[in-house]
Parts: structure tokens; sequence; C-alpha cells
């Protein structure tokens, strides 16, 4: 366990924003999914991190320079507004228990608020990252494309009809119907709308 946090804990003077994303998968891992794991190891993996970053931060040029880069809006809308307000619409929808949710795409939306914190710290000029050169990194695109796995698997859901709450509206119960039948019946033809957009916005024109 050590051994591991240590590794992605000196990625970061590699690929500092890549890192961000292995050190806080394997610190939630370790925090919420190795039971047998006492809680003073859980504390001591979780400063290990910390103790070998902050001397990176502290010392590096990145707070030394003053142009700052600017937002991607584009990406932040994309990858992380819209996978985040898809993902609200659909748990009121069609009745998402959010145990569910946490115990199979909690690492999914970590990625998402990561990555929106990272946007935050840019914007408020607390640290200065190159936010074009982070989003053309290889990790980032697969990272990305998983944003939408969860909506993937919710908008495939087959549609109930609920006797009481916002999902036994009508319009929620014909949006699940609309979304089942999209995704779930017409499978082959949004999988290849899919692969065509993703090239199209992903690759140089």
């Amino acid at each position: 366990m050590t051994f591991i946090t240590i590794l992605c804990s000196l990625y970061f003077y590699i690929n500092a924003i890549d890192s961000s994303f292995l050190i806080a998968a394997w610190l939630l891992l370790i925090f919420f999914d190795l039971k047998k794991l006492s809680l003073k190891n859980k504390i001591i993996l979780i400063i290990i991190p910390l103790l070998i970053i902050l001397p990176g931060i502290a010392t590096g040029e990145i707070r030394d320079i003053h142009e700052y880069s600017r937002l991607n809006l584009y990406n932040i809308l994309i990858y992380n507004i819209l996978p985040l307000s898809l993902s609200i619409l659909l748990f009121l929808t069609k009745r998402i228990d959010l145990k569910e949710v946490w115990f199979k795409f909690k690492y999914i939306y970590l990625f998402i608020i990561l990555e929106l914190f990272l946007n935050l710290i840019v914007y408020f000029k607390f640290l200065n990252l190159d936010l074009l050169r982070a989003n053309r990194q290889i990790l980032q695109f697969p990272i990305h494309m998983m944003y939408y796995l969860p909506l993937i698997y919710y908008l495939r859901r087959k549609p109930y009809k609920y006797s009481y709450g916002f999902e036994s509206k009508n319009i929620s119960l014909n949006f699940s119907k609309m979304t089942y039948f999209i995704f779930e019946k017409s499978k082959n033809f949004i999988f290849y709308s899919i692969v065509i957009l993703i090239f199209y916005f992903n690759f140089p024109k």
C-alpha cells in the first residue's frame, strides 16, 4: 500500500494533472473500500502524498508564472457541467438509488469534481496550470469519455410507472421511455453517432 501511494505521489513531478486523478482515486479506494485497513494506517497513507507533493508546489515555478492560463469553457461545459446536470436529471426522473451510484460510479464523479476543482484553482489564481496542455494529455481522453458511462448506464434503464414523486409525472415517464428507446432499442445508431462525434471534437481540424 505504502509503495503504491509513494509511486502515485512521485508521479506528480512527471505530470501534475494526471497524478492528481491517480492520487484521488487511490486515496478514495483506501479510505472507503479497504475495510480491513485500520483508521490509523489510512490516515498515514493520506498524509504521505501531502508530504511528497507540498515541496514541489512550494518550490516549483508553478507559482511564479504571472500569465495565467485561461479556462477552457468548452471542456468545462461538455465534460463537467453537462454530465453532472444530466445525472441530476436522471436521478430525479428515474428514481436512481444514490447508494447504487456511490457503489458503481463514485470514482467517475470524483474525477468530475476534481477537474472542476482544478479549474477553480486556475480561475481564482491560486496556482497557474496550463489547462490547454493538460487537456491534451493521453490520460485525459479516456477520463473524459468515462464521465458519460453512468449516463449511458441509466439512460438504458427500463422505465417504470411510479405512483408518487416527481418520477411519476408524465413528463418523467415520457423522458424515461424516450431514453430507453434511443439508448437500448436503437443502440447501434447511437454508438456510431457517438464515435463520429468523438472523432470530430477531439481530433485536430
